[in-house]
């Protein structure tokens, strides 16, 4: 080592020691640094001390204890939620199905009611079980107001004693219960099943202050057209004292009732699900609601909706569960139940009712198939309207024979003023005695024959999914060929039916025309109108009934047929023109007196203060 480095290792070492003398810690610092390293070092044992002392703690713990006070909280919060029915909170959900040879019932524990019904007599018209609602498309609840709470028995598990899988023979009734609570705070559901009926006794049971049954439900898509299946379903319900009542078939709707509900259906088409109260059993105010099913749901109709607010402690109702179909409607005797099938209003739903229906059930009766009894049934119906069709056809054919004389008439007069005419053509109708309005009385008469027809093929489940000829669903729309797009208010196929019966409308149209008359025409439009009417009226049937009942279709088209033969009969061997004329002639050499019809016309004549001729 040379002399340089051997001073500069001195400087250092004395630079250090200078510093560590005069900066370093005193002994009084360096004693009190270790009394804060062993006070650390204390602290750091008693926590680990403590540590050890937790999880000896925590695995001495019985977990028991644990479970314990957990369901004691779970107890406290069940206890304020459902009051004394929290031990009915929890549980744990099993089915019950009763098997009838009319349907196969399924009920939940949880909630107590039914979650499905499946009728056995009848298939969807994709030829699957069809389903009046499932679990995912119902809810029965009977909301209790208990002590300030608000029961909602939906959630509840209820206790059930009996076999999980019941049958029913024919002839024999059985009896479901389903509990909840314990002592005079209990509910209590008990169901009643016969089984040859589509009718249940059940009767709900509480001891709440207020209750209410809350009914929900989604149809489903049952039939070949859904848009047709839409617009004939809705909710029915008749309040007591008044006549039945339904919601909007095309549109939301709601309705409130201002006096005690005596039942309320919710109605799918062919099938219903109703609830029927024995009077007294329900408050007024009751509220409906019907909600149509969005354009994209191909498997949901509409959803329906009941709240009915029960009057008493005990309440005794009928369910129905089943098809509308008139018999079984009817079998319970409920006021205008049946009328859940609409037959049309007023005169036209009488006739449906007391005469078209007995008939057609008369025909139904000795097994013939439903094309066949269509066809019987619009030949007695158009039978025991010819009288009408022959007085209406003598009418035509008086006028007929008569026009070439109010043309000399009204060609005389032409310049005349129009009261000149009309007392002139009424003198020649005195002279001949022939009435103008005498085929109009027929052809009134036959308009609710018309119109009940049009009500009665749709509503009738007995064309359902019955077969004739090409078509595989008379209650529903035929199809010879199916479209690859969609025709704005026509459809998406070709019904058969429905052109026959607008190309037999045309002829049929044309022909009647032929032989009507219409003398008093002072200019061209009403006959053009006309005109265009036989056009247009055919064409628009190819729209309007294209997606409608083929069995409706069908008739009209055998109505027309018909008419047209009774036409050519009539004219070749009932109606002579050439002796209506002589006769007619006859008749104006004699002094006769005034019809009634002329007495009237005169009468409002002078009462307009225009003078008449004297007869």
């Amino acid at each position: 080592m040379d002399r340089n480095s051997v001073i500069g290792l001195v400087l250092i070492t004395g630079i250090l020691l200078g510093y560590s003398y005069f900066f370093g810690p005193s002994p009084e610092e360096l004693a009190k640094q270790a009394e804060q390293t062993e006070q650390a070092q204390q602290v750091e044992n008693t926590d680990t001390a403590k540590i050890d002392e937790t999880a000896y703690i925590a695995e001495s713990f019985d977990t028991n204890t644990v479970d314990t006070l957990q369901l004691q909280l779970e107890e406290l919060l069940a206890k304020k939620t459902f009051g004394s029915f929290y031990k009915n909170s929890t549980g744990t959900a099993k089915t019950i199905t009763v098997t009838s040879p009319k349907a196969t019932y399924t009920f939940n524990t949880k909630g107590g009611a039914l979650q499905q019904v499946i009728l056995s007599e009848y298939k969807t018209f994709n030829d699957k079980e069809l389903s009046l609602f499932d679990p995912n498309s119902v809810d029965f609840n009977l909301v209790l107001n208990q002590d300030g709470n608000t029961i909602n028995t939906n959630a509840l598990y209820f206790n059930y004693q009996g076999e999980d899988n019941l049958s029913i023979a024919e002839g024999e009734e059985k009896t479901v219960v389903f509990t909840a609570g314990e002592g005079n705070d209990k509910v209590t559901y008990t169901y009643v099943f016969n089984a040859d009926s589509y009718y249940l006794d059940f009767s709900v049971r509480h001891n709440a202050s207020e209750a209410s049954l809350n009914l929900f439900q989604e149809g489903f898509n049952n039939e070949k057209h859904l848009e047709t299946e839409r617009t004939k379903s809705s909710v029915y319900y008749r309040e007591y004292e008044e006549k039945r009542d339904y919601l909007s078939e095309r549109s939301d709707d709601e309705e409130i009732t201002e006096t005690e509900l005596h039942w309320v259906a919710f109605k799918q088409d062919f099938f219903s699900t109703a609830i029927i109260s024995r009077q007294g059993q329900l408050k007024a105010n009751s509220k409906l609601t019907i909600t149509p099913g969005l354009e994209t749901d191909t498997i949901h109709t509409k959803a329906y909706a009941a709240s009915l607010a029960l009057q008493n402690k005990e309440s005794n109702f009928f369910l129905y569960y089943g098809p509308n179909q008139y018999d079984n409607l009817r079998e319970k005797d409920v006021a205008e139940f049946d009328r859940i099938i609409d037959f049309g209003w007023a005169i036209f739903g009488w006739v449906n009712k007391y005469l078209i229906l007995n008939v057609f059930q008369f025909l139904d009766a000795t097994g013939m198939s439903y094309g066949i009894i269509i066809l019987v049934l619009t030949l007695l119906i158009k039978l025991a309207l010819s009288p009408l069709t022959y007085k209406n056809f003598l009418s035509s054919a008086k006028m007929r024979v008569l026009k070439p004389e109010i043309e000399a008439l009204n060609e005389k007069n032409k310049n005349a003023d129009a009261v000149k005419k009309q007392q002139d053509t009424m003198a020649l109708y005195r002279e001949t005695g022939v009435n103008p309005m005498a085929g109009c009385l027929p052809m009134l008469l036959q308009m609710p024959i018309l119109y009940a027809m049009f009500r009665f093929f749709p509503a009738s489940i007995e064309l359902r999914q019955e077969s004739f000829l090409w078509a595989d669903d008379l209650s529903s729309y035929d199809s010879i060929m199916s479209l690859p797009f969609d025709i704005p208010f026509y459809g998406d196929h070709i019904s058969l039916f429905t052109l026959m019966l607008a190309v037999s409308t045309f002829f049929y149209s044309k022909l009647n025309m032929g032989n009507q008359a219409m003398p008093q025409q002072q200019s061209g439009m009403p006959q053009i109108n006309m005109k265009m009417m036989t056009y247009i009226f055919p064409f628009m049937m190819l729209f309007f009934f294209n997606n409608y009942s083929s069995g409706l279709s069908y008739y009209y088209f055998l109505s027309n047929v018909i008419s047209i033969a009774q036409m050519f009969l009539i004219k070749k061997y009932f109606v002579d023109e050439v002796k209506i004329l002589a006769k007619i002639q006859e008749r104006k050499k004699q002094k006769k007196g005034k019809s009634n019809f002329q007495k009237r016309m005169e009468d409002m004549a002078k009462k307009r203060g225009i003078s008449t001729p004297k007869g």
